[in-house]
């Protein structure tokens, strides 16, 4: 599998020749849409079996030790060196193939090769990935140039992403979710779940048109309403959104989708990364369907980075991203010790229509407060933290069915002059499994609900909120105040943000 993952991966840099077949998932759909486009697929049973052009188009092979670090080294130098990585119980098969030994990996890790190397890997990208993964993301690692790495402390983690840029984006998954994503944040980064990713570096070269799903405007709010938005979770998890996420009938793929207003976190990466996965999505939509981007466009702790202000960054690699997904309403997580005034940059955007705020423990830690910020064109945005939380468990008493749903009878019910009118509800994609799954626990919910509750869509909730408040202290007290005083510095400060903003977008740009 490493074998012939080396081989996708330098292969396919311009359009995949070569395709891994994984029953089921989005893999299986993507290749039979491109059947149906009349692309010839051509089955071989070995990696042993490709076609000589194959491997007439590598220099040589880098040999490792399977369950070593040697794995990851050998990985990060197939890139730069145009070979194929081989573990050495398969040496003899690959020099019968006419491969001939360029690098000898066995018994080097991948901090002695970091430095030394620094230069001739791509700029922005890293990948953390186990050796007990050896199938899964090698491919893109190796198409993008990427240095491959695992089992480090912070430390070195911190020094890799510093090392490489800012807005450093690093693939894969790490030891523990905090300690992780903290590291990359401290240096101004971010990580992207995809440590079970198979024929990633194969999607990110399809590109196709994304759609248009501009939707249409709301009614308008009425007296004695409550607005409610249900938001599935997790959707920064690019693996499970190129794996089984969009076919499974507890997810995307439920029969209960359409039968009411739901909104589902998707990742804005995926318009590069597998454009066809994310145009799957707009495609299959109905009319009750919205959709957040889930990271921006990645996951970090906006409180961890070294910006001034908080999210500079973050805000800058966003706005492509919202460009090429054509979604509007951002959704991150930040540190416990974050606040709203973190996501001011991204409300700076004019990509950006609203932001949903989720602290990292619990998700609804700030009880449903709001903010606001005009940007430098004089548009009022709000930035929204989840009221409640439908998450299974006996830590979660309060988050069932029932009990969100009399919490939400007891909101007011004046959307036109009452924020507390309004509630997000972050839907935890990993529970009620038991029932069939989050959606099911969703509907449950929805018949519980007390009248005139009206659940919209996310695009909905912003512009009802828009068409109804603006920013004054009326909304948000003595934060909402402060924030009018320092308007005329946030501004200013846009100016500069719009200039980083701009190298970056072309960086990203290269590197895609």
């Amino acid at each position: 599998m490493v074998l012939a993952e080396s081989l996708q991966g330098l292969t396919g840099a311009h359009l995949p020749k070569l395709w891994i077949d994984k029953r089921g998932g989005m893999s299986a759909v993507i290749l039979q849409q491109l059947q149906d486009e009349g692309t010839e697929i051509h089955m071989v049973n070995s990696v042993w079996d490709l076609p000589d052009d194959f491997w007439s188009s590598v220099d040589g092979a880098i040999v490792y030790n399977l369950g070593t670090h040697s794995l990851n080294t050998a990985v990060s130098l197939c890139g730069i060196k145009n070979a194929v990585a081989v573990d050495e119980s398969i040496l003899d098969q690959a020099e019968a193939q006419g491969l001939e030994i360029v690098y000898d990996a066995r018994g080097q890790s991948e901090d002695q090769i970091f430095d030394q190397y620094l230069h001739s890997f791509s700029r922005g990208i890293a990948v953390e990935q186990a050796d007990t993964k050896p199938a899964y993301l090698r491919d893109f690692a190796i198409l993008h140039h990427a240095f491959t790495f695992y089992g480090f402390d912070s430390t070195f983690r911190r020094h890799v992403a510093s090392a490489l840029g800012p807005g450093a984006t690093i693939f894969g998954w790490g030891p523990s979710e905090f300690t992780w994503i903290s590291d990359f944040s401290r240096s101004a980064g971010q990580g992207v779940a995809s440590d079970w990713c198979v024929n990633l570096s194969a999607m990110s070269r399809l590109p196709v048109e994304i759609p248009d799903i501009t939707p249409a405007s709301p009614d308008p709010a009425e007296e004695g309403q409550r607005i409610v938005a249900f938001v599935l979770s997790d959707g920064d998890n690019v693996q499970w959104l190129t794996g089984s996420m969009p076919l499974d009938s507890k997810y995307f793929g439920s029969e209960r989708r359409g039968e009411f207003k739901m909104n589902w976190e998707v990742s804005p990466l995926l318009a590069k990364l597998a454009p066809r996965v994310f145009k799957y999505f707009f495609d299959n939509a109905t009319d009750m369907d919205g959709f957040v981007a889930a990271g921006s466009p990645g996951y970090r702790y906006i409180y961890f980075e070294p910006d001034d202000p908080k999210g500079t960054t973050d805000a800058a690699q966003t706005a492509p991203y919202l460009d090429a997904s054509q979604l509007s309403i951002v959704s991150v997580i930040n540190d416990n010790h974050g606040t709203l005034d973190d996501v001011v940059p991204l409300l700076q955007l004019p990509e950006v229509d609203g932001v949903i705020y989720k602290p990292y423990s619990p998700y609804n830690g700030l009880r449903g407060a709001m903010s606001c910020s005009a940007d430098p064109l004089g548009r009022d945005k709000f930035a929204v933290s989840y009221k409640f939380l439908l998450w299974e468990g006996a830590s979660h008493p309060n988050d069932t069915p029932q009990a969100v749903a009399d919490a939400v009878s007891e909101m007011p019910s004046s959307p036109l002059t009452d924020p507390g009118s309004y509630a997000l509800v972050n839907v935890h994609a990993w529970s009620w499994n038991g029932i069939g799954g989050p959606i099911e626990a969703v509907k449950q919910t929805i018949n519980l609900l007390p009248p005139n509750t009206r659940v919209v869509t996310i695009s909905e909730f912003f512009a009802l909120l828009n068409a109804n408040f603006s920013c004054s202290p009326a909304l948000a007290g003595s934060v909402a105040s402060r924030r009018h005083d320092r308007m005329g510095r946030l501004t200013t400060k846009a100016v500069s943000l719009l200039s980083w903003r701009s190298w970056l977008s072309e960086f990203l740009n290269e590197f895609w």
